[in-house]
């Protein structure tokens, strides 16, 4: 049976994981690569255009705020070698946009979603994860969540999704109290019930 799964971006480590994994054969039909406010990856992967020199926007997601992923090279090395890779550098060096070509495009892109998720979306999906289901999110694990949600809702595909973070909740406990407007004790309490 076929999943998805939805990781943070900033770093394509996660999605470059999720893509050996379906390499190796590990049924993984889509890879959501959740983006927050430093959108470059969807523009990448939806116009084949990324804008190597613009900067970052900084958020409450900061793993996140890199204008290029870092070790984006590693799909562009696997799509299209290292001559593109070197082409890519240069651009990220030279702080030029970089234009895969159309062949290159249509290997990078295939089987990712990329979503945008801003700050204010990702403080309303950790309230509405609690209110709703009670379950306490990390901010990554809300933009990961917020973006599986986006896939669902435009592709219409309903297939399990499985949704990757490393952070525990208690790394961001205060930041998470304030967005469910509680004093961290309660939160403590929360997660030791």
């Amino acid at each position: 049976v076929f999943f998805d799964i939805a990781v943070p971006s900033g770093d394509f480590a996660f999605a470059m994981s999720a893509w050996y994994c379906r390499q190796m054969g590990i049924p993984i039909h889509n890879i959501v690569v959740c983006c927050n406010d430093n959108n470059n990856l969807w523009e990448f992967f939806n116009h084949g255009e990324l804008r190597t020199g613009r900067p970052a926007v900084s958020t409450n997601t900061p793993e996140c705020d890199h204008s290029v992923a870092k070790l984006l090279e590693m799909i562009i090395f696997l799509c299209a070698g290292t001559t593109e890779v070197h082409r890519f550098r240069k651009c990220c060096l030279d702080s030029r946009t970089y234009f895969p070509t159309e062949e290159i495009f249509g290997k990078l892109k295939e089987g990712f979603y990329v979503s945008v998720i801003g700050q204010s979306r990702i403080e309303d999906t950790i309230m509405g994860a609690y209110s709703t289901h009670g379950y306490v999110l990390d901010p990554y694990s809300a933009l990961s969540y917020a973006g599986a949600l986006d896939y669902r809702a435009q592709s219409g595909e309903n297939r399990h999704m499985m949704l990757l973070s490393e952070k525990c909740v208690l790394h961001y406990g205060s930041y998470v109290a304030k967005v469910l407007g509680i004093s961290g004790t309660e939160l403590h309490k929360i997660l030791d019930s």
